[in-house]
């Protein structure tokens, strides 16, 4: 079961030979949903990327393909006879994307539909996605995971973000409704938890709403005597000025109405458990957990909760509430014996006590603690770069190795998806014959204090091809300048080149500077059949693939361009995903996916920079 979409929907996009349309057509066929039409006036007969045929009416479209959904992807003077359009020719379900509608046409609009057999969703929304069967909407769909939680929001962006908290936890969802944020739009709150209250296969919800209206005190006034499901809610707009609208066209407190404080007030007296802040919608709360002042609340996500409080008791916790199951996790509250004994100014006088360090110090100290770490048995998660010296790295690195132990280094582009996208796609020839690399890491800012750029944000792309081409380049080559007269480089163009084996060797190049405006964080590769730009600034999008080749005619040569790709990625966390890593290394005694002699491959290019910008030479580093 599922809430208004799932396998069997078959979708009409009005507005789908658009930009905006097109892409996003394309996105919810990747994701599996069946799009079988599209409604463009004056383009009837034409076909969508060679699959979907094109109708001048949605009339047509669902006498001729029988769909039962539409996705309005149409510019905003016209959306809402469009809505209209769909209405009329009795399309069960209206999921109106397009924002800036003017209020007295969704008047109008409502007004019509009253009475009507279609449902609207929006506008100005995400959309509707029911994970695995079918996406009608903008939201990204990777982060979604087949489950029994319903999410109904009026904000796309906390969506997602409850969403991925679900997810990340291991936790799905049943479906995910964007009602929208305008002041007159479709389904309301009340509306969709009627829905997922008889659905039998969500078992809980979430209800996500902000400031303006009354949507979500009417919600909680039925859920009160009528909802057999727990929920849990969070009201954004908490610290909105009265009368000020914030966002949505609908976030807006008028009147004293609509306060964030009335909602809250309103849904805790149904029994709704409240979040505090968006990091925590997802966690799950529950009526029956009440956090005491002293306390200190823990989120078990583990197979045997049981186990795990034993554990805990053995090393003198007391628990105040042992276990309350909450929709998506086991969460437990307990008080720290002696909270003092393990907070401490002399860092040092901590390391009989531990298991594990994370060592973020500045980067001359590196060194000294680490293995001061290392001799005493505990593994060791560093902030690059593991030392300043390369001979001091590969001690480091050697001391770890002789006693068996994790020795990580904060290398935290290797964690990202994009990165491991390109890493792959390298490896499976997707590229072809590379012929370069480029990366670009600079932007305006105070420059740290402790090393100069090459060693703090050169780095990071020295490792990234290091892992990408797995192996350290053989010759490197730098310019570097001190504009700041500190004595430390503070921009930075570093060349490599990486011996791939036959024919000529790879090129890549580094740069990095605290003066240019703006922010790049930016990697390109380069090949002979097709290239690729990611945009690490980007969280979702990352991306874009060109099959861009150059051909020999004759005497002369031809730049072909191909077709453009933009590819989506989770928004995975790469400080998460590394520290997870380091911890389950830690857990199972295996190898780090950081290898312990990354740092010092990527210390010993830098060092070679620096020798090269001092001498002018290419330096070789392959022996």
């Amino acid at each position: 079961m599922s809430v208004l979409v799932d396998k069997n929907t078959r979708l009409v996009v009005q507005g789908i030979t658009g930009s905006a349309g097109a892409f996003h057509t394309r996105q919810c066929m990747d994701y599996g949903t069946n799009v079988v039409a599209g409604v463009t006036p004056g383009k009837g007969g034409q076909m969508f990327d060679s699959k979907v045929p094109v109708f001048d009416t949605v009339w047509e479209a669902r006498q001729k393909t029988g769909c039962n959904a539409s996705m309005v992807f149409v510019p905003a003077p016209a959306a809402a006879d469009s809505i209209l359009e769909s209405v009329d020719a009795e399309v069960e379900l209206v999921v109106c994307i397009t924002e800036g509608i003017p209020v007295m046409d969704m008047m109008r609009v409502k007004a019509l539909i009253r009475g009507k057999q279609s449902r609207l969703i929006g506008p100005n929304c995400p959309g509707i996605i029911t994970p695995g069967a079918c996406k009608i909407g903008i939201m990204p769909g990777y982060i979604h995971k087949l489950g029994n939680i319903g999410v109904i929001s009026r904000s796309g962006t906390l969506t997602y973000e409850a969403v991925w908290q679900l997810t990340s936890r291991g936790y799905g969802q049943s479906t995910c409704i964007g009602i929208g944020g305008d002041p007159i739009h479709g389904l309301s709150h009340l509306d969709c938890v009627k829905l997922f209250n008889e659905d039998p296969r969500t078992d809980a919800m979430i209800l996500i709403g902000e400031i303006g209206g009354s949507a979500e005190e009417e919600a909680a006034a039925w859920i009160k005597t009528n909802c057999k499901k727990p929920v849990a809610a969070f009201i954004a707009g908490m610290t909105a000025p009265p009368g000020r609208r914030m966002g949505h066209a609908g976030a807006i407190v008028s009147g004293g109405k609509g306060t964030a404080a009335e909602k809250i007030e309103a849904l805790k007296a149904a029994g709704i458990a409240i979040a505090d802040t968006p990091a925590t919608i997802g966690v799950g709360c529950h009526p029956a957990w009440k956090p005491s002042r002293d306390g200190t609340t823990v989120a078990f996500e583990v197979d045997d909760i049981d186990a795990a409080i034993a554990k805990l008791k053995e090393r003198g916790v007391t628990f105040d509430i042992e276990k309350t199951e909450t929709p998506v996790c086991w969460m437990a509250q307990f008080r720290d014996p002696d909270p003092e004994s393990h907070r401490s100014t002399d860092a040092r006088s901590l390391f009989p006590k531990i298991d594990a360090a994370v060592v973020v110090t500045p980067a001359p100290a590196h060194f000294e603690t680490c293995r001061e770490l290392l001799e005493m048995g505990k593994d060791v998660f560093v902030e690059k770069p593991i030392t300043l010296v390369s001979s001091e790295a590969k001690e480091l690195t050697e001391l770890a190795e002789k006693r068996g132990l994790i020795l990580q280094v904060g290398h935290i582009f290797r964690f990202d998806p994009a990165s491991l996208w390109m890493r792959d796609a390298i490896a499976e020839g997707r590229f072809g014959r590379l012929k370069m690399l480029r990366a670009r890491f600079s932007g305006f800012k105070r420059p740290r204090h402790d090393t100069g750029v090459t060693f703090a944000d050169s780095i990071h792309f020295i490792d990234l091809f290091n892992f990408l081409l797995g192996a350290p380049p053989r010759h490197v080559h730098a310019v570097l300048r001190d504009f700041f007269g500190r004595g430390m480089d503070d921009e930075s163009l570093i060349v490599l080149e990486y011996d791939r084996g036959k024919g000529s060797p790879i090129l890549a190049t580094v740069e990095a500077g605290y003066n240019a405006p703006g922010k790049l964080r930016e990697v390109t590769i380069v090949g002979t059949d097709s290239s690729a730009v990611c945009d690490y600034n980007v969280a979702q999008y990352k991306i874009k693939t060109f099959e861009n080749r150059h051909v020999a005619d004759g005497d002369t040569i031809k730049a072909e361009e191909g077709a453009v790709h933009q590819l989506e990625f989770p928004p995975e966390e790469p400080l998460r995903a590394e520290l997870a890593a380091f911890i389950d290394s830690i857990e199972k005694r295996m190898p780090s996916p950081v290898d312990r002699w990354a740092g010092f491959h990527a210390v010993r290019v830098v060092e070679a920079a620096l020798e090269s910008a001092r001498t002018g030479a290419w330096i070789d580093i392959s022996k």
